[in-house]
């Protein structure tokens, strides 16, 4: 992406909102993305619930001071929800850092997967 220094995550990148403060857009969403913002918890519980019940996995990306938030969702709904149905399958971390001597911001990935019946 244009003007992402070397220390971004691509992954991350096509995040929106500003300060460090973890806001995401609403409408950003990819299918199997989940951007977790300033939203309460549990509509973005429920969203990845819903997604698990179409697809095999969800990602959950969240940065700044809503990482706590993402945390806590992967948390609802791997042991509250869909207990044994589902699990982390990975946590990625990494930092946004502005070009030059800019701000930094931690960016976190949680990817969740169904489970399948057996």
């Amino acid at each position: 992406m244009e003007g992402d220094s070397e220390h971004t995550s691509p992954s991350m990148a096509g995040g929106t909102g500003g300060g460090g403060d973890g806001a995401y857009d609403v409408g950003d969403n990819e299918d199997d993305t989940i951007y977790i913002g300033s939203n309460h918890i549990d509509n973005y519980a429920m969203e990845a619930v819903q997604a698990l019940s179409k697809k095999d996995s969800v990602t959950l990306r969240s940065k700044g001071r809503s990482i706590p938030t993402a945390v806590t969702v992967a948390n609802i709904v791997t042991r509250e929800v869909l207990k044994k149905r589902s699990r982390v399958r990975q946590i990625l971390l990494d930092t946004d850092a502005a070009p030059g001597i800019g701000s930094m911001t931690s960016t976190i990935e949680i990817h969740i997967d169904r489970l399948q019946s057996s």
